[in-house]
């Protein structure tokens, strides 16, 4: 069978055999007239890209095709790609270096054309672009690029991988003009006075928390998943925005008194300061949370 395909190989490319039988041989192959035009009129890369197409074409193997026609592997799975996805337009098409590539507004336009359509409208089960499915497509369309070209048009554009970011959002109505008014204090903030952002966490549970510790060898260190707990705390805190300190302290409740606590624990430990600016958000209830800010002037 080696023997047979060789001799019919080299036949083939010494054009020994008749274009009519050729026809009747290769008769499922598509655009077989315009392989065999390349193989017999076109220069001499034209006539290897459409050789190893007819012979693999054929059924012979890739093994025996690529010796035949002294290919590499990279080679022969190049040229069968280029056929089987963009015909004989991107078989024959002229090679352009990776360069040439990138500044090509033709590629650039289908890259992007391509990135801002569904990949469902192409056949796609998914709901984003994977960069096998866009060289595939491309390829499908007469573009016969890399992912790594794919890659770098993509970036030279200025896309970048972002994490999404949490932005601050309320059902507050006035919400948008207490922001406005609390970044104007801060701008406006004067040496001698203070702004703080007051929130509070609770109630919680006292009791063991799982983490990390140094054992003895042989000890054992685990926390019940089922405790009864030893009472609760909440956490109110005030930062300075400014100065960037926290000043902090535990309460059973969280009601009216512990705000004024607040308040006047930062009285007292700024009093050095003409006024204090605070900040804080309304309880969850059937209020909306919206941020409060009060001024305190000695």
């Amino acid at each position: 069978m080696q023997n047979e395909a060789f001799e019919w190989m080299r036949a083939v490319q010494q054009t020994a055999i008749p274009r009519s039988i050729l026809e009747k041989q290769l008769g499922h192959v598509m655009e077989l007239r315009k392989l065999l035009k390349g193989m017999r009129n076109g220069p001499s890369p034209q006539r290897k890209k459409a050789m190893a197409v007819l012979f693999l074409e054929r059924g012979i193997k890739c093994s025996l095709v690529r010796s035949f026609l002294h290919l590499s592997r990279r080679s022969a799975r190049n040229y069968w790609e280029r056929y089987r996805y963009g015909s004989t337009i991107a078989l024959f098409a002229k090679r352009m270096n990776a360069w040439r590539k990138c500044q090509d507004d033709r590629i650039k336009q289908a890259v992007f054309s391509l990135l801002h359509s569904p990949p469902s409208v192409h056949g796609i089960n998914r709901t984003t672009w994977k960069m096998s499915n866009l060289q595939r497509i491309l390829r499908e369309q007469g573009h016969s690029i890399s992912r790594d070209l794919i890659s770098t048009i993509i970036k030279g554009a200025g896309f970048k991988w972002r994490k999404a970011r949490i932005v601050l959002t309320s059902v507050d109505p006035d919400y948008q003009t207490k922001v406005e008014k609390i970044v104007k204090i801060l701008s406006e903030l004067k040496s001698d006075e203070a702004f703080f952002s007051i929130d509070e966490f609770g109630p919680f549970a006292v009791k063991r928390r799982g983490g990390r510790k140094g054992v003895a060898p042989g000890e054992d260190y685990a926390v019940p998943q089922r405790q009864r707990s030893k009472g609760s705390l909440i956490i109110t805190a005030a930062l300075e925005l400014s100065r960037n300190q926290v000043t902090h302290f535990y309460s059973d409740k969280k009601n009216t008194q512990e705000m004024i606590n607040v308040m006047d624990l930062l009285r007292a430990q700024y009093h050095n300061c003409s006024t204090i600016y605070l900040s804080w958000e309304q309880p969850h209830g059937r209020f909306p949370r919206f941020s409060n800010t009060c001024q305190t002037e000695k």
